[in-house]
């Protein structure tokens, strides 16, 4: 393999005197988590990239076989690390460094014993406003945004007249936690509309209202990734954005035959630099599409780490080593613990054409399953399509069922 750049990492781009502890609680994460293990799983997100950064996570996302698939794969997991056994101790490791001046950097709303602001790169209040669908009309410029609709809570029986003739999508507007289109429900038709309001009531509480955007004919979807630092935003990078079906993302590519336009990162970077004005500090994803045309509609702002962050810091570097040019995200679960698996799997990681980002060792919590996430890079999606095939045949039986 070749010896490319080291792969950019948090360190470089994050604020000083700061600390990656992305522990979350699933009052503040219900909508979007699927069981406790999730708390777990997602702490591990950043241990490829955090550099020097100190890094508090869970300690089944940085077992010693875990660290050392990270090695055999080229990546030095992050050298600064606190591994907790219970979200106690996790907050007690996060609690000593804000004692010091230190301030956290998250991606979900974190435990009520480290406050709300003084401890906190970003101040919750600011969190919740930024990543709460209702005010994307304040940081995105409306010739940008598809044509919409935002209906208050006390007028949610006009959503059935809006755009009665064509397709939608009604978005829950909320200050808490969100992801995954979670909170999206794709309309194709009014008839479509008729579970609306049982979809809304399992929303929960805390709606601010709801947006009905017209669908778009979209001929691309993007992730843009920027960091937005004290002084300016920095474009990052995009990742193509995959769908199972309307608003269900199940996966990222990153191909150099198609980028975003010079326009769509245009917009990201200035609805980053008015997230900057308010006070935020670390990275965000902007989904934007483009139709046939290229003109860019804006579609949802997550001002936090997003799934294809990861991929987006490492593609460079992975595909740069071993000459290849396309990455995409590949993730399953595993019946088993996680050991054996990654035995099956070390030839793909050894000759860097799978690289991990996520792994989490099965427990008690997620009913036994090991989780393994990552992206395969390769000089064509058919390549990596062969590839991903060829690592789940080498799992077997190992592999959760779809």
């Amino acid at each position: 393999m070749n010896a490319p750049e080291a792969p950019l990492t948090l360190d470089v781009i994050s604020p000083e005197r700061t600390l990656i502890a992305p522990l979350t609680t699933m009052d503040a994460t219900h909508r979007i988590f699927e069981g406790e293990f999730r708390l777990d799983t997602v702490t591990g997100n950043s241990l490829a990239i955090a550099g020097k950064m100190p890094l508090i996570c869970s300690r089944y996302v940085a077992t010693p076989e875990i660290l050392d698939f990270f090695r055999l794969s080229g990546l030095e997991p992050a050298g600064n690390l606190y591994t907790y056994k219970d979200q106690e101790e996790a907050i007690e490791y996060a609690k000593q460094f804000i004692e010091k001046g230190w301030k956290v950097i998250y991606s979900y709303p974190p435990p009520p014993a480290l406050g709300s602001g003084h401890g906190l790169v970003v101040p919750l209040p600011l969190y919740f406003y930024l990543n709460d669908k209702a005010s994307i009309d304040d940081l995105a410029d409306e010739e940008d945004l598809p044509p919409h609709v935002f209906v208050g809570p006390d007028d949610l029986e006009t959503v059935k007249g809006i755009f009665s003739e064509r397709a939608v999508f009604i978005k829950a507007c909320s200050n808490e936690a969100t992801g995954g289109g979670a909170d999206v429900l794709y309309c194709p038709d009014v008839e479509a509309r008729t579970c609306f309001a049982e979809w809304l009531s399992a929303r929960g509480n805390g709606l601010s209202g709801v947006r009905v955007e017209l669908a778009m004919d979209i001929d691309t979807s993007w992730c843009i990734n920027v960091a937005i630092r004290e002084e300016r935003s920095i474009y990052l990078g995009a990742a193509i954005q995959l769908f199972s079906k309307p608003a269900q993302q199940k996966g990222s590519r990153i191909d150099p035959d198609k980028a975003p336009s010079e326009e769509t990162v245009r917009i990201a970077l200035g609805i980053a630099e008015r997230g900057r004005s308010l006070g935020f500090r670390g990275i965000a994803g902007f989904d934007i599409g483009e139709d046939i045309s290229g003109k860019p509609f804006v579609f949802d702002l997550n001002f936090r780490f997003v799934s294809s962050t990861g991929q987006v810091l490492l593609h460079e570097w992975a595909v740069g080593r071993v000459k290849a040019r396309v990455s995409e995200s590949w993730s399953h679960f595993v019946v088993c613990p996680l050991s054996p698996a990654l035995d099956r799997i070390r030839e793909f990681a050894e000759k860097g054409l799978f690289v991990p980002s996520r792994l989490y060792e099965g427990t008690p919590l997620s009913g036994g399953r090991s989780l393994i996430t990552g992206f395969i890079v390769a000089d064509s999606a058919r390549e990596i399509a062969i590839i991903g095939q060829k690592m789940k045949n080498a799992l077997g039986a190992m592999l959760e069922k779809e």
